[in-house]
């Protein structure tokens, strides 16, 4: 009986060493992808806050100028419409792929320092100890110039609006 639990615990012991083996890979794939694509992040992220905010620009303007006027503008302004929730779209799923990546690796060491913390037995695995402790996090940035996050929808928003502000009110004839 002491032996089958012996050896249960050692297999127990082997899979959540080569998890964390796993997970260190992936964390480190996940750094390179970041390194490798972060100047594309950096163009993508530009050009969609542009689109966003020319397209906002054109929305608003054709709205003022719908008055009594049918055809052509309207359909202009429904086409830069599907233009903004297009490039809006773009931009939330790229910054929240970088959100769900970032979250499942805390996720994972909050699990393993749970379990090590319920188990004398895994607390003493140096491995995993060094593994908990060195807490390697992932940080998605757009090249180093700010970080892949919902508060950068926020700051996209706020900027969009600040610079649609001062354009709509340059580019409405006053009648």
């Amino acid at each position: 009986m002491i032996r089958v639990v012996n050896t249960e615990y050692i297999d127990l012991l082997r899979f959540k060493v080569d998890r964390t083996q796993r997970h260190a890979q992936v964390v480190n794939l996940a750094i390179a992808l970041n390194k490798t694509y972060g100047m594309q992040i950096l163009l993508l992220l530009t050009i969609y806050s542009l689109l966003i905010l020319l397209s906002s620009h054109y929305v608003v303007v054709g709205i003022f100028a719908f008055r009594g006027k049918t055809g052509l503008l309207v359909i202009n302004t429904v086409l830069h419409s599907f233009t903004l929730i297009y490039a809006w779209i773009q931009v939330i799923l790229i910054i929240s792929n970088c959100e769900m990546c970032q979250r499942s690796v805390d996720a994972f060491y909050r699990e393993l320092f749970r379990l090590m913390r319920e188990s004398k037995t895994l607390c003493s695995n140096k491995k995993l100890c060094l593994y908990v402790s060195m807490r390697k996090t992932v940080n998605f940035t757009a090249c180093g110039f700010f970080n892949l996050g919902y508060p950068l929808i926020t700051s996209i928003i706020a900027a969009a609006t600040t610079y649609l502000v001062i354009l709509v009110q340059f580019s409405i004839p006053k009648t």
